[in-house]
Parts: C-alpha cells; structure tokens; sequence
C-alpha cells in the first residue's frame, strides 16, 4: 500500500522510486509477524541505476517525501558497526553516489539534510545563552552552506523537504521565510504546500519570540487552510494548530492561550488518517477538554475508538491525565488502564 495523489498533482522527479522497494515508510509488512527491513545504501543506490527505474518519471510528492526521508534515516545507520568518524563516512558514500548518478537530487538533498541536522546538534536547542561560542559558529557556517546548496537544488527538486529546510535556513540567518515572497511563491504554487512540514517552520517563525506578534501564527493558519478549503483545509488546520500548542509554555487551556477555531480543528481531526490521528489525539483531546469541550473531547474519543485508533505514546504528561478526562466524560474508570500505542 502507498500514499496516493491525484495525477494532476504527480511531479516529475531526477531521482526514481518503485512501490515495491522494501521499505517500512512506502510499503507494509505482509504479516505483522514479519517486519520489513530498510533497505541498505548501496541496494538503493543499485535499484535507482536500473533501466525500469529510470524510465518511470513522476511519483506523487508525498510518497517521494516519504522515500527521501526514509533514505536519510538508513543512511544515517550506514555501517554504525565500523569505528570512525560517522559524518566522515556519510560524506564519503554521499560523495560517491553522486558520482555514480551525477544526475540525481537524490544525494544532495540528503547532504542538505545533514548539513541541517549537525547545524542544530552543535547550537542545541536552548535558548541564545545556552549556546557555546564554538556551537553558534558551527552552526551559521553549516546553515550558510545549507543556503548556497538549496540555490542550486530548489529549482529542481521542489518536495517538502526541500522548503523545509529553506525555511529552517532562513531563521538560522534571521530573515522570517514569509519575507522572501520568491520563496513563498514559488512554495504556494508546488504541491509541496499541502505538506504541513514547511509550514510549522513559518508558524514557529511568526512567534513572538522569533519574527512576529501575538496571533501571527494563528492568523497564518488559517490563511493555508482557507487557501487548501475543503476537507483537506480542515485537516491541515487542525494539524497546525495542535502543533502551534507545542509552543506555548502556558498551562492555560488551549483556547485561552491560542485564538483557534476548536469546531474546525475536531472536524480537521475526523478527516486524518489513523497514523496522523494516533499521533495528535491526545492533544486534541487535551485540548478540548480543558476549554470546557467535554461533550466535544467525549466526541472525538468515541470517533477514535470507533476506527480503531489508539493514542500514541508520544505525550507523557497528557498519557496521565487520560484516564481522568475520560471518567470525567463518562467513558473510563480511573482505575482503568488506558490502551496506548506504543512508539515504533
């Protein structure tokens, strides 16, 4: 089984993917018994080089961001049994692939990748005070870097991944991505901008703390979701809003705290699939309860329940107060023990 777009929305790609690649991410397992394993550096590199591979051209967006991630990750495990330097090894096979497919985005948006990520390592995530003479220096060269690749690879490789990681350069020089209207015109009009990734950069930039003002971010929620409409606007908006709560260090409710449509973000909820609603539903649920929703939370609880889908293990301290929101909703005795799925 795979994501799948309309065909208007498949885009052509200079790097190819195939549905039956063994990959946990693309395909599922055909007995729970059996868990498929990612697929080593050099067996995708083999695959993208056969004829059949290259053929096929387009491949809906999602599904490409899918595999690029999943490629990432396996190449961050590449040969951890060897002692060394990792990034080291990492720069040298990246080195190689492109050598081999000089043609492929595939291993320069993996470099983007890496570069973005030991960027972060070195900073950390603490606020400005916390951050080491050495870290902040390694940091604004790597994201420097970062930009001078991004210029060269946006125009061809336009997957979310790609304006994620843009927009993340953009903060790192202190410039908010919803500045450059090039950027933002060319991410409005791919089909990238129905991804939620780019877009949770944007909003944590329009916090006060960063480049905006109070109700920026909410303002600029719902100015997405309007533009997607439908059910699919639903779904983003309550996606980013319940991401937006991550933000927010107040222990007010929800709707004290963000100026949301809680009506619009439960609707939003109903129209995720399982995985997206297993991941926020706990907050949802949070959420709703405490802003004095309970007939709204019980709602979206019997909602879940009734497809199957179980909170993910993902918020401890909203995992503790579960079983409290649900006896006071009449759904749970507090002694109960509350089913959760577990992280994999």
């Amino acid at each position: 089984t795979i994501l799948t777009k309309p065909t208007a929305a498949i885009r052509t790609r200079p790097w190819q993917i195939h549905r039956c690649m063994p990959c946990s991410n693309c395909c599922l397992p055909t007995s729970p018994a059996v868990q498929p394993q990612p697929p080593t550096l050099d067996s995708i590199c083999s695959y993208l080089q056969t004829d059949a591979i290259r053929k096929q051209g387009s491949y809906p967006t999602q599904l490409a961001d899918r595999f690029l991630k999943s490629v990432y990750f396996s190449s961050l495990r590449y040969k951890q049994e060897i002692p060394g330097d990792s990034s080291k090894r990492f720069n040298q096979y990246v080195g190689r692939w492109m050598k081999i497919m000089p043609e492929s985005s595939l291993p320069r948006m993996l470099e983007c990748q890496r570069l973005r990520d030991l960027a972060w390592m070195a900073r950390g995530t603490g606020t400005i005070d916390t951050v080491t003479e050495d870290g902040a220096a390694i940091y604004q060269q790597s994201m420097r870097t970062l930009v001078q690749k991004l210029r060269e690879l946006l125009p061809l490789e336009t997957g979310s991944v790609s304006y994620f990681l843009a927009f993340d350069a953009c903060m790192a020089l202190g410039l908010p991505p919803t500045s450059s209207d090039s950027l933002q015109q060319a991410f409005t009009r791919s089909d990238s901008y129905e991804s939620p990734d780019p877009h949770r950069i944007a909003i944590l930039s329009l916090l006060p703390r960063w480049f905006g003002e109070q109700g920026d971010s909410e303002k600029y929620i719902e100015q997405v979701s309007d533009n997607l409409g439908g059910k699919e606007g639903d779904r983003m908006y309550a996606e980013l809003i319940l991401d937006a709560m991550n933000y927010q260090s107040s222990e007010l409710p929800m709707a004290r705290v963000l100026n949301c449509n809680l009506d619009r973000m439960l609707q939003g909820m109903k129209e995720m699939d399982d995985e997206t609603l297993s991941l926020h539903l706990l907050r949802g649920l949070n959420g709703l309860f405490w802003s004095e929703r309970k007939s709204e939370a019980k709602e979206l609880w019997l909602h879940a329940t009734r497809r199957g889908v179980l909170p993910h293990v993902s918020t401890l301290s909203v995992i503790e107060k579960l079983p409290l929101m649900l006896e006071a909703m009449g759904l749970n005795d507090s002694n109960d023990q509350v089913p959760i799925r577990e992280r994999r």
